[in-house]
């Protein structure tokens, strides 16, 4: 699966108790959003306030797109309905994982 595939997949999954707000993070710039609107290869973020040049909104690649930030404070439990997991908690503190590479 590709980046832009994989950005995608977590919009288009983006949990239901979940606003459509944050930060878009790409290799530019950070852009503060209230919402979004998905198209087969593009995404269209509307900006809390416009830019320096007037711009209210910012449609972009799937492939740009390098992070978002949450600013809704929620529990983990959010996220499982877009595909993460929990990982199994070590049983005590002598059964953490083992670094990579031992």
């Amino acid at each position: 699966m590709g980046h832009a595939e994989i950005w995608r997949n977590f919009l288009v999954k983006w949990p239901a108790d979940l606003p459509h707000h944050g930060v878009l993070i790409t290799a530019q710039e950070q852009v503060a959003f209230i919402d979004f609107l998905l198209s087969e290869s593009l995404v269209l973020f509307d900006r809390r306030a416009p830019d320096a040049v007037g711009g209210r909104k910012l449609i972009c690649t799937y492939d740009k797109i390098e992070g978002i930030k949450i600013v809704t404070p929620v529990g983990l439990d959010v996220f499982t309905s877009s595909g993460f997991r929990a990982l199994p908690k070590p049983a005590s503190k002598t059964e953490e994982l083992e670094p990579v590479g031992s």
